[in-house]
């Protein structure tokens, strides 16, 4: 999972892609801009928390839940669902 800056205000998007160790090729991949020629997430919570410091860094924990995506265009075009976790700097 990338996060990438885009636009003149600055706007955060995410990206995630995925690939088994079985496959040659992803099995879907995504970008969160509403205009991108990437498949968005069906359904899907994303949360961002800030949770504190650690050696004076911000800490975060980063979720995403119930991921339900089908790629047609860059994927296998399978439903797959992702479940991500994340604590940390």
């Amino acid at each position: 999972m990338n996060g990438s800056q885009n636009g003149p205000e600055g706007d955060w998007y995410w990206a995630v892609s995925y690939r088994s160790f079985e496959a040659s090729s992803d099995l879907f991949s995504t970008y969160g801009e509403p205009a991108s020629k990437y498949v968005l997430f069906n359904d899907g919570t994303f949360y961002v928390e800030d949770i504190g410091e650690e050696d004076g860094k911000p800490v975060f924990e980063i979720r995403f839940e119930n991921g339900k995506i089908t790629d047609l265009n860059h994927g296998d075009g399978l439903e797959h669902t992702i479940i991500l976790k994340f604590n940390g700097p």
